[in-house]
């Protein structure tokens, strides 16, 4: 079973989906704001091989799909929102795209149902070789991710991934060779169905190279009821490099 932080105690189920290398602490301070600012119960989610959810080999979107639903199962979920960002978003439109009657309204942050390019060999790299040493301190580890990312504000996201262990170095909390080996099962297009009723929202930085607005036709042809929201001054990680403008426009999403 998926593991979750439930943050909220609303009559509106919320379940948010991380990206890859993430989890749902990512999220846990902007899921804070949104309880007291709307009627919702968040529930934030860490997918398999990643955070404090299981381990697999496999890693499909069948495979998290039915993670989902078993998760909604237990929790007693007949009627959700759904929010995922990069992977987490290719992840919600295939969960809705094969059980549409659990889904009210899906909202996919910056990302396409379409073939992905591949952007993450180098972090893989990167990951790998801080595998191969004994590290004792987050700084050795950054050390090491330097000389395969040059951008300090990813390697800070990755470097949140490590904990100490019981002989006190650091490992990493999400699967690395597990991921890695389904990489190329994440970044193919999506293999879905129409979705001719549900209400859908394509949320997109302004500055996001992640996704084009071309992105916008090909959602709305599994999805014909998609609305675009761009949040201006804000890339990829459209929560972080604009939170303000982006918990507005999930609000207004959420009392439509």
């Amino acid at each position: 079973m998926l593991y979750s932080q439930i943050i909220g105690e609303g009559s509106k189920e919320l379940l948010v989906i991380h990206g890859l290398f993430g989890s749902g602490d990512n999220w846990k301070s902007l899921a804070k704001s949104w309880s007291s600012r709307c009627d919702l119960r968040i529930h934030l989610l860490d997918l398999r091989n990643h955070g404090n959810s299981f381990w697999s080999d496999h890693m499909g979107f069948c495979h998290m799909t039915q993670d989902i639903s078993n998760y909604a199962e237990l929790h007693q979920i007949k009627e959700m929102n759904l929010l995922g960002h990069s992977l987490g978003g290719r992840v919600a439109m295939h969960f809705a795209s094969n059980k549409p009657s659990l889904v009210n309204k899906l909202m996919v942050v910056d990302i396409g149902p379409g073939p992905q390019p591949s952007r993450n060999d180098q972090i893989f790299l990167g990951l790998e070789e801080v595998m191969l040493h004994a590290l004792e301190t987050r700084k050795e580890a950054d050390w090491i991710l330097k000389q395969y990312i040059d951008s300090v504000s990813i390697r800070l996201f990755l470097l949140r991934n490590l904990y100490y262990n019981n002989n006190k170095q650091l490992e990493f909390s999400m699967n690395v060779k597990g991921i890695s080996k389904n990489r190329e099962i994440l970044t193919m297009p999506l293999n879905i169905q129409k979705v001719s009723g549900l209400k859908t929202y394509l949320i997109r930085g302004e500055h996001s190279k992640h996704c084009p607005p071309t992105d916008l036709q090909l959602i709305q042809k599994y999805f014909p009821k998609t609305q675009l929201v761009t949040i201006k001054n804000a890339g990829h990680w459209v929560h972080t490099d604009n939170p303000i403008d982006f918990t507005d426009g999930l609000m207004k999403v959420m009392k439509i």
